[in-house]
């Protein structure tokens, strides 16, 4: 009677460990992924060797080693469980940040009171979640992807949520296919980790536009830009036709200028020109009067004193109107 009491006992007791974690995800050595303010519990074995006592846990970041020191921050805290075959050692920690992403192990004092180092760790990796689409506009029939981004190295399982309500738990990987979205498929869409639904990612929108609305939506687009282009156009047109009119006009202006410079040039004849037809004649009129001199001369030897005195009188006349022309030259 006593012994199955006594075992009625430890089986409550045991039970009662396995559940005093029930506010924490608990852990096992090895990797550990938790997104940020959740709260996980590290367990490992106490009963390493017989003498051993826990003495505390450590942390170590960059090969800095610290202690998870419950009386510093409150948001560690111990606890140790006998079970029916052996004892377990805990470390919860609350509200997880990213300064307590690290390694942890536990420390222990043998028998000859040495502190000795627990070689298994738990790798803790603090991990914000984020839903992103893989299109900025979706519209009735087309295929979307929603993809659920952390930093967690490890493949992981997901949990998808529509409008806060958990979405059919085949969706179980990081990206959420969609095929031929309808109006029924938008809402706003997060996502969590498994064991961590408490704690999902913001919500992302995805809006499904109606192909007609789209339609409707260029249409209206396109009837606005038409008198813009067709505004830009005449302008154009414009411009390119009072520049050719700037051009006739300066055209026009130089070729009146042209014209205006050759009926100067045929009104005025060259002085030298008319200079030189003067002297040219000037000088045959000299050598005709001068034939006639001499010829006068050619008489004169043979006439009489009365001939001479003639033909010094012409010879007089001729000098006297040759001084005239000179003088009008």
């Amino acid at each position: 009677m006593s012994l199955t009491f006594s075992l009625i006992v430890l089986f409550l007791l045991y039970l009662k460990g396995l559940f005093a974690q029930n506010d924490a995800v608990v852990f096992h050595p090895g990797s550990v992924c938790a997104p940020a303010g959740s709260t996980v519990s590290l367990v490992s074995t106490c009963s390493l060797y017989t003498g051993w006592t826990f003495k505390s846990w450590k942390l170590r970041i960059n090969n800095t080693e610290t202690l998870a020191d419950p009386s510093k921050d409150s948001r560690y805290r111990y606890s140790t469980y006998t079970g029916l075959f052996d004892r377990w050692c805990y470390l919860k920690i609350h509200g997880l940040k990213e300064t307590d992403a690290g390694t942890y192990y536990m420390s222990f004092i043998d028998r000859n009171r040495n502190i000795q180092s627990f070689s298994s760790e738990f790798t803790v990796r603090v991990t914000d979640l984020q839903v992103s689409v893989d299109s900025d506009r979706v519209t009735e029939g087309q295929n979307v992807t929603l993809t659920c981004k952390t930093s967690c190295p490890l493949k992981q399982t997901f949990i998808w949520f529509k409008n806060g309500l958990r979405l059919d738990l085949r969706y179980s990987g990081d990206q959420l296919h969609v095929s031929a979205v309808s109006r029924e498929d938008s809402g706003r869409y997060s996502c969590a980790l498994k064991r961590f639904e408490t704690f999902p990612s913001a919500e992302t929108l995805l809006d499904v536009t109606h192909a007609v609305y789209e339609s409707a939506a260029i249409i209206t687009l396109l009837y606005l830009l038409i008198p813009v282009v067709l505004l830009l156009v005449c302008l154009a047109l414009w411009m390119i036709r009072t520049k050719q009119q700037n051009l006739k006009r300066l055209e026009a202006k130089e070729q009146s200028k042209q014209n205006e410079n050759v009926y100067e040039n045929q009104s005025t004849p060259p002085v030298t020109s008319d200079l030189e037809e003067k002297v040219k004649s000037f000088h045959q009129e000299e050598e005709v009067q001068y034939s006639l001199v001499h010829f006068s001369k050619f008489k004169i030897t043979e006439c009489s004193a009365a001939c001479e005195k003639e033909a010094d009188v012409q010879y007089a006349q001729i000098a006297v109107q040759h001084q005239k022309n000179s003088n009008k030259y």
